[in-house]
């Protein structure tokens, strides 16, 4: 489910399923930072949107298939401004700036490039991100 508002605020609320386990995970762009995080932990990383857009994506970088069906339904909707409160309980971590010696796959196997940025990171952070992975 993705709310937007008019002020430029967005949120994700996702489902993430692995290995027959399905985790909840959340993305919220307040306007001036992006921060991401799960259910189940009280930890989280957010990223200042300033610095999100002066990076520039891997050139062999790959997303999403442009050219496959994707299904969606849009409705409209009283913006509740609680959707985009951060939330209390959990401690949110600036997102590290990559070396790019950082080897971060380009496939599309969402689990193999969240492991690998969790790998990346210091400890306790790295324990942290990967138990969240589980």
């Amino acid at each position: 489910m993705i709310y937007v508002s008019s002020e430029k605020k967005m949120r994700g609320d996702f489902n993430v399923e692995n290995d027959n386990v399905t985790m909840q995970t959340h993305m919220l762009n307040d306007g001036t930072t992006m921060y991401s995080w799960s259910d189940g932990t009280n930890h989280g990383f957010k990223m200042n949107l300033d610095a999100l857009e002066a990076k520039q994506p891997p050139q062999n970088s790959q997303g999403m298939d442009l050219n496959q069906d994707v299904k969606f339904d849009c409705k409209s909707w009283t913006v509740d401004q609680s959707k985009f409160d951060v939330p209390a309980g959990v401690n949110f971590d600036e997102m590290p700036t990559l070396p790019p010696s950082a080897n971060i796959p380009t496939s599309t196997d969402t689990k193999a490039v969240q492991q690998a940025m969790c790998n990346n990171l210091p400890e306790p952070s790295k324990s942290q991100c990967l138990a969240g992975l589980k």
